[in-house]
């Protein structure tokens, strides 16, 4: 067996790039044990979560960023949690979950657009979250309507 490949920012970076999002992963999770609350390496591990699918981990991550003095980072940390916390909303079956989810993930938009007013795609995204959040509010309602035409007709 031959010497563990050694743990750094870079070789993190290269299993990201090279789509192994898993390993890269889990060699940020052991940056940060050995260099504390480093609030790139939460961003990065962030990033690889969220390509992993993992939204949860990765709004987590990216929620673990906003410590950073970096405004540009904390911008960045915002509207990637702000994604990864619309599809958390989107997996989820229980509409008032899903609600909640979007609810956070427009005030990440939101504070992403404090500290960058020109980004279009968070524009974007927090127009679109406020579209579906309204479409989700008006589905009860529809729904419950039809219930009670359903009781109605019996």
């Amino acid at each position: 067996m031959g010497p563990k490949p050694r743990i750094s920012p870079s070789s993190a970076l290269r299993e990201y790039q090279a789509g192994k999002y898993e390993d890269s992963l889990k060699e940020y999770e052991r940056l940060l044990k050995k260099k504390g609350e480093d609030p790139r390496l939460h961003f990065n591990a962030g990033a690889a979560a969220y390509r992993n699918g993992q939204f949860d981990e990765a709004a987590k991550r990216f929620n673990s960023t906003l410590s950073s003095r970096d405004l540009k980072l904390q911008g960045q940390a915002y509207y990637n949690e702000g994604n990864a916390l619309f599809h958390l909303g989107e997996r989820s079956a229980d509409p008032k979950q899903r609600k909640e989810a979007w609810e956070k993930a427009l005030q990440d938009y939101q504070s992403s657009l404090k500290l960058n007013p020109q980004d279009p795609d968070a524009k974007h995204n927090y127009e679109f979250v406020k579209k579906m959040l309204e479409e989700l509010k008006q589905q009860p309602q529809s729904q419950q309507d039809k219930q009670d035409q359903d009781q109605n007709q019996d």
